[in-house]
């Protein structure tokens, strides 16, 4: 039998909410536990008695809310000595209400509190429970027990115990959800609302950029989100056992990312960001950084589809409460929502857990889903528009916390970049593109920031501003309701953006004529609905805002060319060149021509000579492209060797902009050769200048060798060159390539 860590004494246990009239409330409270427990450190047998009968007269009644008075209280006394007894290693056994008996097994300690952070303590021992998961803590100050923790989740329970020097204190029940995230919703594609196709204009960045993503570089302060699969071992989790995990997924391939996958990653870090727009944290998918990050500066989120080694597999996400600057060992939590409509919700809720904040419910509900666009982050805000930290001023609301207070008590909050009015606005030079900037939301300080430029002649500029998700089309998931004023230097209006829903119709994009002179950009936060039955109020309203102010540039033509491949062609043989054409100005370019020329370096432009074909192009708008491909038959006039052939646009009307109308060279290497669909055999050759070979099939070389300015050029996907008894040789001074290709012969 396992040395016990306390006895626990004769008392009630009752459901102690209340009822309707004082003769249920005795019948109630007259519920007692009949066993008593004596539990020493020796292995003893267990006696039992009946200690007392409670009667209401006796019942101490220390809570003062509905909630908290569900939960029960029992009077403990610590084994004598136990203090000196736990070492790693160490089993210890502990009576729980209810008849239940729990063994844990001390894995370490942290030197300082654990989850009870205002507990003072030197030292926290750390037991994982041996059946079923869950911690017990305990708390040594000046060599004495004074406070245990214990967090059964197999059974969702958790209690607490506050000692005096004597080893005797009251075990009381707690609401676990102080301490870990218990059951956050989970969403699936079966029960959302269906997710929104991923803007045309949305960012799916590539596999490296996903993996260096940071929301401000240089912030000491790092949550870090983990998309990337590993292993981790921590007491806190799993028993202490180590969890081997797999990379974000959205479906069976764990492998690799999918488009959608590598979208829906960058706009969970990228909605986690703007939540954390207004503090002093550096949110990021950069593995490197989090671990060069001392571990009181860091949190981790784990985003997977591993969840079987936790008890409430299915849930949507978990993570300890008030951990942030606490340590490693509860530092990680885990989120499990992978859809579009939840993960960055998911990663901003977990986090604020991290940060110390509560669940943000109703009456009927533990999770709050928000009403209209609106919903709270510490809610379950699933496919809202505007996700924004909240003071419970919703309708029904049983939490009144401050998010914004206990966030920024925790890891601090960014100075302001731009003043608050003309006199202090920040100067700008033009052009301005994509600038950010943050609005705090007025829980955390009333927040305007003025830009002012200065056009010293009249000019047609183009203006855009929104939040950033909103100008990438995204339709939900930001924390910035925006009004917005540009203003002359005499005070009069020139043009303004009204808040609105969705994010994506919370822009200004207008191509405005500006006389000479100074002019006001303006930006506030603004509610499009102030009442709270239907909108929002300005409490959490703040984030990322992003504004363009250029002159107009005019169209802007560039030719690129689709074709990058080395060619190897005979003389006489046409060559078919690919080429796109795109207007990346900012006003319509007229129809034009497009043309081809040839050089014998791979710098051309329309100053060499030019080939007879030329293709129309049609006028395009502005960030519109087309194809166009044009065989050419320019090889009857070149000789055996190198030659480099480009296409260039010809100017349109107002374009500035010309050094970019032709496309790089395309290298052509005109020479004598053989194409062949079946399988070549080349034996005792010399090749001596400019030579080709092609198959299909495969090209075998034996006997043979390239000398000294000779060139062979060999396109096929099977090459086998000087097979045993024979010799291929290559001198210096020649040119010998291989392609692993499937060439198209005649």
């Amino acid at each position: 039998m396992s040395p016990y860590f306390f006895r626990m004494k004769a008392d009630i246990i009752s459901n102690l909410n209340p009822v309707p009239d004082k003769s249920q409330n005795m019948h109630l409270i007259r519920s007692v536990l009949t066993t008593v427990l004596f539990l020493t450190f020796s292995a003893t047998t267990v006696a039992s008695e009946f200690l007392f009968d409670l009667s209401e007269g006796n019942h101490q009644q220390t809570a003062t809310t509905a909630e908290q008075l569900t939960y029960g209280k029992w009077p403990v006394q610590l084994t004598d000595g136990i203090e000196n007894r736990l070492e790693t290693g160490k089993t210890l056994s502990l009576a729980l209400p209810g008849n239940r008996y729990i063994d844990s097994k001390i894995q370490g300690s942290i030197a300082q509190a654990g989850l009870l952070r205002n507990k003072a303590a030197d030292e926290t021992r750390i037991a994982t429970l041996e059946k079923g998961q869950g911690t017990v803590e305990i708390y040594l100050r000046k060599g004495k027990i004074a406070a245990m923790l214990v967090l059964d989740m197999e059974n969702d329970k958790a209690y607490k115990a506050e000692f005096d020097l004597s080893g005797a204190g009251l075990l009381v029940e707690q609401d676990p959800d102080q301490f870990y995230c218990v059951r956050y919703p989970a969403v699936s594609p079966a029960t959302q609302d269906a997710a929104p196709d991923i803007a045309e204009t949305a960012p799916t960045p590539d596999l490296d950029t996903l993996k260096h993503l940071q929301s401000k570089p240089g912030v000491t302060n790092i949550l870090y989100i983990n998309y990337w699969g590993g292993s981790y071992t921590s007491p806190a989790w799993n028993d202490g056992n180590t969890i081997n995990y797999t990379p974000f997924s959205q479906d069976a391939d764990t492998a690799s990312f999918s488009d959608k996958e590598r979208h829906d990653m960058w706009l969970g870090w990228a909605e986690a960001a703007e939540d954390y727009a207004p503090f002093n944290i550096n949110v990021t998918t950069d593995a490197a950084l989090y671990a060069a990050t001392p571990e009181k500066q860091r949190v981790q989120l784990i985003a997977t589809t591993t969840c079987d080694w936790y008890k409430n597999c299915g849930a949507g996400g978990v993570a300890y409460v008030d951990v942030f600057g606490w340590g490693d060992t509860y530092g990680t939590g885990w989120v499990w929502n992978e859809w579009s409509s939840s993960l960055g919700m998911t990663l901003s809720h977990e986090s604020g857990h991290q940060m110390g904040l509560s669940h943000d419910g109703n009456p009927d509900r533990t999770y709050e889903g928000g009403h209209g666009d609106w919903g709270p982050i510490m809610g379950g805000p699933f496919g809202k528009s505007y996700v924004q930290w909240s003071k419970g001023e919703y309708p029904g609301a049983n939490e009144k916390e401050d998010d914004l207070a206990i966030i920024r008590d925790a890891i601090g909050e960014i100075s302001d970049e731009a003043g608050d009015n003309p006199g202090s606005a920040m100067k700008l030079s033009l052009p301005v593109i994509e600038q950010k900037g943050v609005l705090r939301p007025e829980g955390l300080g009333k927040d305007i920031d003025v830009y002012s430029f200065y056009l010293p002649a009249s000019a047609t500029v183009n203006i855009r501003i929104g939040p950033p998700l909103g100008i990438l089309g995204e339709k939900m998931g930001t924390s910035l309701s925006l009004k917005a004023q540009l203003i002359s230097a005499s005070g009069a209006l020139i043009t303004s953006l009204a808040p609105s829903s969705p994010p994506s119709s919370n822009i200004l994009q207008e191509t405005l004529p500006l006389a000479s002179g100074h002019y006001d950009l303006v930006l506030e936060p603004l509610s499009y609905d102030p009442d709270w039955n239907t909108g929002f109020g300005e409490y959490g309203n703040g984030g990322y805002y992003s504004f363009t102010i250029e002159k107009q540039r005019g169209p802007d033509l560039v030719a690129t060319s689709k074709t990058t491949a080395r060619q190897l062609i005979s003389a006489g043989q046409d060559i078919t060149l690919v080429s796109t054409v795109a207007n990346l100005g900012d006003a319509e370019a007229a129809g034009t021509t497009l043309r081809y020329f040839i050089a014998e370096s791979p710098n051309v432009t329309q100053n060499n000579p030019e080939a007879p074909e030329t293709q129309q192009v049609a006028s395009l708008a502005p960030a519109a492209s087309v194809e166009v491909t044009q065989s050419l038959s320019v090889s009857q006039n070149l000789s055996n060797g190198h030659h480099w052939i480009a296409s260039c646009v010809d100017p349109v009307s107002g374009e500035s902009q010309t050094g970019n109308n032709c496309s790089k060279g395309v290298e052509i290497v005109v020479a004598s050769g053989t194409c062949d669909n079946a399988e070549l055999i080349i034996d005792q050759q010399v090749f001596s200048s400019y030579h080709f070979l092609k198959s299909p099939t495969a090209i075998t070389l034996t006997d043979s060798q390239v000398i000294k300015n000779g060139e062979l050029y060999i396109e096929s996907p099977d090459v086998q060159i000087g097979q045993e008894g024979t010799s291929f040789s290559v001198e210096s001074g020649s040119i010998f390539s291989i392609t692993s290709a499937v060439p198209d012969c005649p």
